[in-house]
């Protein structure tokens, strides 16, 4: 688990996604996202959230996030970790969706 103050960046575009994914503990971050008319949206991750789930399909971070609270705690958790939730409960995915 890391903590983080505002505007602190969690993870950037381009970085190792090595750490796994990402679960809000406490506070809330932001990520830029580029919709269908590539305009660039910023998107609000609230607590009890996971973000960072493109660290399954690819070795690098497809986006930059940053805290928008200071007291922002993000727990990662690894790939095999967060199989072997899934595999332990069947509802788990849809749970964390």
């Amino acid at each position: 688990m890391k903590s983080y103050h505002s505007g602190k960046f969690v993870y950037q575009k381009g970085e190792s996604s090595s750490e796994g994914i990402c679960f809000v503990l406490n506070g809330k971050l932001e990520t830029d996202h580029i919709d269908q008319e590539n305009h660039i949206v910023k998107l609000v991750i609230n607590q009890f959230k996971f973000f960072g789930l493109s660290a399954f399909v690819s070795n690098i971070r497809m986006d930059t996030v940053k805290a928008m609270e200071d007291g922002t705690k993000v727990l990662f958790i690894s790939e095999s970790d967060f199989s072997f939730c899934m595999n332990a409960d069947s509802q788990f995915i849809i749970r964390a969706i």
